[in-house]
């Protein structure tokens, strides 16, 4: 039994016989491990404004991706007064490409707090979140 393998990763195994005539001929087989939810994006740039109503957001593929990228799943939202309760009727999602890099967040609130949590989604569903 293999155990402690890497998900989405490809394997070779060479096998052979070997006894006390010798060495006996070998077989390679490979295979690919399952995928698994990604690893959360790698953000690159903090949240930074551009103008006072705009937000940009970069970013590199998660470190492990643990299988192919299909896209990107954005969310942000405000707070409560001074409180950190997620204003419930501010939540907005985006879904973003795989090819995504960074995103712009236009005609937001001035001199108000944003919470940004980005995920990788491939064909198992969305993985772990990065938040900014």
């Amino acid at each position: 039994v293999l155990d402690k393998l890497r998900r989405y990763t490809i394997y070779y195994i060479t096998m052979g016989a070997l006894n006390d005539a010798g060495e006996g001929q070998t077989a390679t087989l490979g295979g690919i491990t399952l995928e698994d939810v990604a690893g959360p994006p790698v953000v690159t740039a903090t949240p930074s404004p551009i103008v006072s109503t705009e937000i940009r957001l970069a970013w590199q593929a998660p470190s492990e991706p643990n299988g192919k990228i299909t896209g990107y799943q954005l969310n942000y939202h405000t707070l409560l007064g001074d409180s950190n309760r997620v204003n419930l009727s501010s939540v907005t999602v985006v879904n973003l490409t795989s090819s995504a890099r960074q995103h712009i967040l236009a005609n937001q609130l001035e001199d108000t707090v944003y919470v940004l949590s980005l995920a990788a989604i491939n064909s198992i569903g969305y993985g772990k979140n990065a938040t900014a």
